[in-house]
């Protein structure tokens, strides 16, 4: 059984991703390009704030989960703008299995936001870059 620390640690993390899908759509719904060059804009704006996030936490691996949630995210707003199709409608489910598979690795292994939990790589890269770990 989850301890409310736990809880509370993924709660942070989904706050988080909501703060930066609010801001990803809002943003693509502003901008008045093509609708994949809106997206490409918007999950650029939306990478940058969980980056921020990261920053602020002071835990890399705060940013892990994006790369599994942002593709489900993404192939979502392009298939909803298509008419639906097998040849749409396949790839969009294997996108989604894959990044709930993946997601949920992720928080499996996730031990909360303090900087000793975060990735050893994240930490292997910062020793070795050292104030350049910023731009790392």
């Amino acid at each position: 059984m989850e301890s409310n620390k736990e809880r509370f640690r993924y709660l942070i993390i989904t706050i988080i991703y909501l703060i930066a899908a609010a801001i990803g759509v809002a943003v693509a719904l502003l901008l008045p390009f093509a609708l994949w060059l809106n997206i490409l804009i918007a999950d650029v704006i939306s990478t940058v704030a969980v980056f921020i996030f990261s920053l602020i936490f002071h835990n890399a691996s705060v940013y892990d989960p994006y790369w599994s949630v942002q593709p489900i995210v993404i192939v979502i707003a392009l298939a909803c703008a298509q008419k639906p199709t097998v040849t749409l409608i396949l790839p969009l489910i294997a996108i989604i299995i894959w990044g709930i598979r993946l997601t949920a690795n992720w928080a499996y292994v996730f031990y909360g936001l303090d900087h000793k939990f975060q990735d050893w790589r994240y930490t292997m890269f910062e020793e070795k870059t050292g104030k350049l770990y910023f731009f790392w």
